[in-house]
């Protein structure tokens, strides 16, 4: 392509980001975008209805003028949380044969719960369940921290984690705000801050089989959590909402889920 066709293709280019076609727009400019699969400073987010339009950063300056602007400076944005179905069973399994049968036997690709009754020294056995695809949910906050069962769960749920075994972090349909303690035990029992933001993400909406959300990607669902501190650095920090954005609307700050 020589230089003028490069140049009108840039200028069609800028024309379809900055096209009046009836759809609002929001631009979240010069925050810290982080999701499973990067870490973007000085990012730019913009939106259009519902979905993600570009993921970009600020060197990028083909943000629509008439974009309703968020000033991102100082903030992190990571996709918004998810709360389970209300199908979903209320007992966990606990046993290892109670997990080993519901997946190699029964075929299940998803665990609820995770084996509390011993320490699993087999690795081939986490190799196994990565390699089926499995994605646990483990309801780590339901045990007494110090106890016996808390410290053989935790056991396991590290070496899932180090085996590359999904693992996911879903809110409670009673108590959504549960899901904070979640998080906490995750990270009570071994896991990393990143390890829980993954979990809280892309394993979630892995868990309820969707790919639509829990990424920031164009064409996924702008439902995303503006933070005021770096989650990365402390679980803690996913308590720190700033601003909640649901299908790409601007919404209450106590309801920070995708469903």
């Amino acid at each position: 392509m020589n230089l003028r066709n490069c140049a009108l293709a840039f200028t069609i280019i800028l024309a379809g980001c900055n096209r009046d076609d009836g759809i609002a727009r929001k631009a979240i400019i010069d925050g810290t975008a982080i999701d499973a699969k990067t870490r973007t400073e000085h990012s730019v987010l913009v939106v259009a209805g519902e979905r993600i339009l570009t993921a970009s950063t600020t060197a990028d300056k083909a943000i629509p003028a008439s974009a309703e602007r968020y000033d991102g400076r100082n903030r992190f944005v990571i996709p918004a949380f998810v709360k389970e179905p209300e199908d979903w069973p209320e007992t966990p399994l606990t046993t290892y044969q109670e997990i080993d049968t519901r997946v190699n036997v029964e075929g299940a690709n998803l665990v609820f719960g995770i084996v509390e009754d011993r320490v699993i020294e087999e690795y081939r056995w986490f190799d196994s369940m990565r390699q089926k695809a499995v994605v646990f949910i483990p309801r780590m906050s339901r045990l007494e921290p110090g106890s016996e069962s808390f410290r053989i769960a935790s056991q396991n749920l590290v070496k899932l984690a180090e085996s590359d075994v999904s693992i996911a972090a879903l809110a409670p349909r009673e108590n959504p705000s549960d899901i904070f303690r979640e998080f906490e035990a995750l990270a009570l029992a071994g896991m990393t801050p990143e390890q829980v933001l993954h979990a809280a993400t892309l394993n979630a909406s892995l868990a309820l089989r969707q790919d639509d959300f829990g990424l920031l990607l164009r064409d996924k669902r702008a439902s995303l959590l503006v933070l005021s501190a770096n989650p990365i650095e402390d679980v803690a920090n996913l308590r720190k909402i700033d601003r909640v954005m649901v299908n790409g609307n601007w919404a209450d700050n106590a309801r920070p889920f995708v469903n």
